[in-house]
């Protein structure tokens, strides 16, 4: 998904391919991932799935795999 960024807003991602269209927020522990982890193009396979699970606003990893900590 293309990222869109502005300095006076929230860090964004678009959910359609189409130019112009609404953006959706990402959740803020997706947005401190990305701000501590440097860029995407950098991270190894699972830093790139926590991302991913981070990034479902309101979802949470545990509920994503299914794995409870212990």
């Amino acid at each position: 998904m293309p990222v869109c960024s502005n300095p006076s807003e929230p860090l964004r991602y678009s959910n359609t391919a189409a130019a112009g269209q609404p953006t959706t927020p990402i959740a803020a522990e997706a947005a401190d991932f990305r701000a501590a982890h440097g860029p995407p193009a950098t991270w190894d396979a699972q830093e790139f799935e926590v991302y991913l699970d981070l990034e479902r606003v309101g979802t949470s990893a545990t509920k994503q795999t299914g794995d409870a900590p212990t």
